[in-house]
C-alpha cells in the first residue's frame, strides 16, 4: 500500500511538473476585504538548541488602526531541541472584526546540520537506516490500517497518523500475528515469558487483555513504561492508564474507550465504609486471585448480614462471571480447533465449581439479575 500511494505521488508531481512548460501562467491577485495583513511569515531553518522566538520578525498592520503586532496570537507545537518539521499558526484580527490567520513552516535539523532523519558521512547528509518497529495482535486486520483487509474505522485517518509516526521517530511499523505457540491465555502468556528470558522478544510491542499485565511484569516480559508517558504520551487520559498500572507503575494503556460490558462492578462508597479491602487496590498489588476473591466476599457478606438480612455480596448473572473468568483459568468457551463448545473442559468445570460454592455460601443473591442497566444497580 505504501508503495501504491508513494508512486501515485510520484505521477502526481511529475505531471504537476509537466504543466508549468509552456506558456507562463501569472496568478491574478486575490482581493479581500479584511483589514489586517501580515509581514515576515516565512518558511525557517534552524538547528537543534538554536533560540527561536515565533514572533521576531513578525509583523501585522491594519490599513484602518495601523500597528496590531501587539494582538498577534500563536499556536502549533515545535521543539527546538528536536529536529523535525513544524508548523505554527498566526493570529491576528483586524479593525473590521475579522480574524487572518497565516501558516510558517519550521524546520529544525540536527546538530550535524541535517534533516530529521539523516546523519553525516564525509560531510553529505544521508538517510539513517529506519528501525522496524513490531506490534503483535491476535488479528492484525484488525488494527492495521495498511492491511489488504483492514477491518477498522478511519483507515484513511490511521493511514496518515501512523506515516507521520514513522516519519518523525525514523520507524517502520509492522504488525504481526501471534505465533502457533501463542494462541490465547495462559499460553500466550507463557510465550511472550519465555521469549523474553531467551533473549529473543516475540514484539517490541504486545497488543493483550490487561488481565495478563501482572504475570508479564513478574516475568520480566515488559517493562514500565513511565518515561514514554512523561513525554510523548502525556496526553494519554488516567482512564486508559488505570488497567495497565501495576504495583505503582505503568506498563501499557487501553487502546480504546472503556466499557462496562464485563468485569466485577462493586460500590466503592459502600466497600469503604464495610471496612474491607478495595478490590482495585488488591489486583493492583497482584494479590487479586480467586482464594482472595472468596475470602473478600465472605468479609463482605458477615459486614452486609450484621446490617440487614436481604443485603448480598455478590450479584448478576454466573454466566457473566464465567464468560471472563473461564479464559482467565487457561479455558475456552469455544474450541477453535474442533469448533465446538468447551463447557466440559477442566477449566470451564473448575470455574463452575468454584462459583457454585460462592453461591452455596450464601454470598449470592438468590435470583442474580442482569443489574448492570437497572436503575437500582445506577443508584448504587
Amino acid at each position: 500500500m505504501k508503495k501504491i500511494l508513494g508512486f501515485v505521488l510520484m505521477l502526481a508531481l511529475f505531471f504537476g511538473l509537466a504543466a508549468c512548460g509552456g506558456d507562463e501562467v501569472i496568478p491574478t491577485p486575490v482581493e479581500t476585504d479584511d483589514t489586517a495583513s501580515f509581514v515576515g511569515v516565512a518558511p525557517i531553518t534552524i538547528t537543534v538548541g538554536d533560540p527561536f522566538d515565533p514572533l521576531t520578525g513578525i509583523t501585522a498592520t491594519d490599513t484602518v488602526t495601523g500597528d496590531i503586532t501587539a494582538g498577534i496570537t500563536v499556536t502549533g507545537a515545535y521543539n527546538i531541541n528536536t529536529a523535525g518539521t513544524y508548523t505554527i499558526t498566526y493570529k491576528v484580527t483586524g479593525s473590521d472584526g475579522n480574524e487572518v490567520t497565516a501558516t510558517r513552516v519550521v524546520t529544525v535539523l540536527t546538530a550535524e546540520g541535517c534533516p530529521i532523519n539523516q546523519e553525516k558521512v564525509n560531510g553529505i547528509c544521508v538517510p539513517i537506516p529506519a528501525e522496524t518497529i513490531v506490534i503483535m495482535h491476535g488479528a492484525p486486520y484488525e488494527v492495521d490500517p495498511f492491511h489488504a483487509d483492514f477491518s477498522g474505522t478511519e483507515q484513511l485517518e490511521r493511514q496518515q497518523l501512523q506515516t507521520e509516526v514513522e516519519e518523525r521517530l525514523n520507524v517502520d511499523i509492522e504488525y504481526r500475528a501471534y505465533p502457533a505457540n501463542a494462541p490465547w491465555g495462559p499460553d500466550r502468556v507463557t510465550a511472550i515469558i519465555q521469549s523474553s528470558v531467551a533473549g529473543d522478544h516475540l514484539a517490541d510491542i504486545y497488543w493483550s487483555v490487561s488481565d495478563w499485565i501482572q504475570s508479564l511484569a513478574k516475568g520480566d516480559a515488559i517493562v514500565p513504561i513511565d518515561q514514554y508517558l512523561a513525554t510523548t504520551g502525556q496526553n494519554i487520559h488516567d482512564s486508559f492508564l488505570e488497567i495497565g498500572s501495576f504495583q505503582e507503575q505503568t506498563y501499557g494503556f487501553g487502546a480504546d474507550k472503556l466499557t462496562v460490558d464485563v468485569g466485577l462492578y462493586y460500590n466503592a462508597d459502600l466497600v469503604t465504609s464495610l471496612g474491607v479491602d478495595n478490590p482495585t487496590d488488591l489486583f493492583l498489588d497482584g494479590l487479586w486471585t480467586w482464594t482472595r476473591f472468596d475470602q473478600w466476599a465472605t468479609q463482605v457478606q458477615t459486614a452486609l448480614t450484621a446490617q440487614a438480612d436481604d443485603m448480598f455480596a455478590l450479584g448478576g448473572m454466573f454466566s457473566s462471571y464465567a464468560e471472563s473468568m473461564i479464559p482467565l483459568n487457561g479455558g475456552a468457551l469455544i474450541n477453535a480447533t474442533t469448533q465446538r463448545v468447551a463447557f466440559a473442559q477442566n477449566p470451564a468445570l473448575e470455574t463452575y465449581a468454584f462459583l457454585n460454592a460462592l453461591y452455596t455460601k450464601g454470598l449470592f443473591e438468590p435470583t442474580p439479575q442482569y443489574d448492570a442497566g437497572s436503575p437500582l444497580w445506577q443508584a448504587g
